[in-house]
């Protein structure tokens, strides 16, 4: 019979139509039901399918192939091995070694890779912030200090107390004042001071034992120059200082004629230090200020100095203890502050 929709031929043992899938009521009043659906494959994935389970089965075998191999070449290279392992043991020892030179002469030859040495480059000096006569140094910008150099003419009367022509940064706008003591720095030349005291080279050559042996603490009294008409009454907070050019040493100090309280206005830092060379020896006098010590010795004493000098061995001790044990932020300025002006010191 025909569809009734596209009147394609339909056998009548069907009940839709092969062509457009319309059901073919012959009775209205029966429901046949709704169509199966049909899948169909589209075109070429059948092929894609094939082509891909046999480019599979290649890398399997390929795999198995070179599996097989690797053992077969392992076990040649084992039987080779044992063959030259029991040739080499039953040969003559002048034998044996004329058979391991001829095997590391076909070695393949292999080259180092060549060491890469870094390319040394020249640090740039730091400019010295002041500088004098070929002497230069940088101040900590707390301190905000100026700088007068001075050429101080040789003072040859008097052996003890005699100086060379020497160097002299003059420090201003120091923030200690007043002080017995102007802040400077002298550069004196050794040789030179050697040839006109005798007391001076005793001092240089105690300065240059000290950094040779450098002891954590010296004996006092410690080397100290220029020689002065006064005593090294105490010495306290000995340190080692090095600067680009030498190194020295450090301390505080107050010098006196007579028994006297430690005071701040007396009382200064100091470095005495010593070329690489031997050519120069730097002196520096920075006075210093701590809180506990009363600001001169006369206002201290008063009017009982008999009193004060019967217990002075009592009170130096008591003193020194007490700066020693301070901390170089309890001066003015800090110890370390001063520390690092000395270690910027530049000698030309």
């Amino acid at each position: 019979m025909k569809c009734f929709n596209c009147g394609e031929i339909v056998p009548q043992d069907q009940n839709f139509c092969g062509n457009c899938g319309a059901p073919q009521i012959a009775d209205p009043g029966v429901d046949l039901g709704k169509p199966p659906k049909v899948k169909r494959a589209p075109a070429g994935s059948m092929t894609w399918l094939w082509v891909l389970l046999g480019c599979g089965g290649l890398i399997i075998v390929a795999c198995c192939l070179g599996f097989v191999l690797l053992l077969s070449f392992s076990s040649v290279v084992s039987d080779s091995a044992g063959e030259l392992l029991e040739q080499m043991a039953t040969m003559e020892p002048e034998l044996l070694d004329e058979t391991l030179m001829q095997v590391a002469t076909q070695l393949p030859e292999i080259t180092p890779a060549p060491t890469i040495m870094p390319v040394p480059t020249d640090t740039p000096m730091p400019t010295p912030q002041f500088l004098c006569d070929g002497v230069g140094f940088t101040a900590d910008p707390w301190l905000q200090v100026g700088m007068i150099c001075e050429q101080v003419p040789a003072q040859v009367e008097g052996e003890i107390l005699a100086l060379p022509a020497y160097s002299q940064l003059q420090i201003v706008d120091y923030p200690v004042t007043p002080s017995f003591h102007s802040p400077r720095i002298s550069v004196f030349p050794v040789g030179e001071y050697r040839q006109i005291s005798t007391e001076a080279s005793d001092r240089i050559d105690r300065l240059q034992d000290l950094l040779r042996r450098r002891p954590e603490q010296a004996e006092e009294p410690y080397p100290f120059l220029p020689v002065w008409n006064a005593g090294q009454m105490m010495a306290v907070q000995f340190d080692y200082v090095e600067f680009l050019d030498g190194e020295g040493i450090r301390y505080l100090t107050q010098y006196g004629q007579a028994a006297w309280p430690i005071n701040n206005e007396d009382l200064f830092y100091t470095f005495q230090g010593l070329t690489a060379d031997g050519e120069y020896y730097v002196s520096a006098v920075l006075p210093v200020m701590h809180p506990d010590l009363p600001t001169d010795g006369d206002t201290f004493i008063g009017e009982e100095y008999e009193e004060f000098i019967n217990g002075y061995a009592e009170y130096l001790d008591a003193i020194q203890a007490q700066l020693e044990a301070s901390a170089s932020k309890a001066f003015e300025p800090r110890l370390t502050t001063l520390d690092g002006l000395m270690q910027s010191l530049t000698l030309e």
